[in-house]
């Protein structure tokens, strides 16, 4: 994680659907929502493609779902819900880029913790069980592919996240390279 911080690449770019990598990064942690009987709600525009490394931005993804699943089960511990709490995600084409929202009804940030997130070995976890660079790494990627991410938090009332990536270029990649 570190040398990917440090030095994150473009490794293979390719055309990506939008839809089968938010699936495919959901299927990792699906177990999980299930487990802890938490709902997901999940809209995501068919026909969306960018011109992105796969892995880079599952690796983004799973992260971002991680930390949504690990927030919402503190907040269960600390104060159980009268209803599963739900993990939304949501695709869409706007403006020529494709706006990806994840929203988690977990224990959401303070504005300390919100403004040092990106910062890299920042964690609000506890010794041992986590480095502080999984959001760092998400910003770092993001940005090589011309993309962005936003992020909105308030104490117990969960935290949303607002990713923008530009659609794939107009020339299309050469056949080898689709990956649908």
């Amino acid at each position: 994680n570190l040398i990917h911080y440090a030095k994150p690449t473009n490794r293979h770019p390719k055309r990506v659907s939008v839809e089968e990598l938010v699936n495919d990064s959901l299927s990792l942690i699906r177990p999980l929502l299930r487990k802890s009987n938490f709902r997901l709600d999940q809209k995501l525009e068919s026909d969306l493609f960018i011109f992105a490394d796969r892995d880079q931005l599952k690796q983004v993804l799973v992260n971002i779902f991680l930390n949504s699943v690990e927030a919402m089960e503190h907040k269960c511990a600390v104060s159980p819900p009268s209803e599963p709490l739900t993990l939304r995600v949501h695709a869409a084409n706007r403006c020529e880029k494709v706006f990806l929202t994840i929203r988690d009804e977990g224990e959401g940030m303070t504005e300390q913790e919100l403004s040092a997130c990106r910062d890299p070995f920042f964690t609000t976890k506890k010794v041992g069980e986590g480095t502080g660079l999984g959001l760092a790494i998400c910003f770092t990627i993001l940005e090589k592919l011309g993309g962005r991410i936003e992020v909105q938090s308030q104490p117990g009332q969960g935290t949303t996240f607002c990713i923008t990536l530009p659609l794939e270029p107009a020339e299309s990649p050469q056949e080898e390279d689709v990956e649908e």
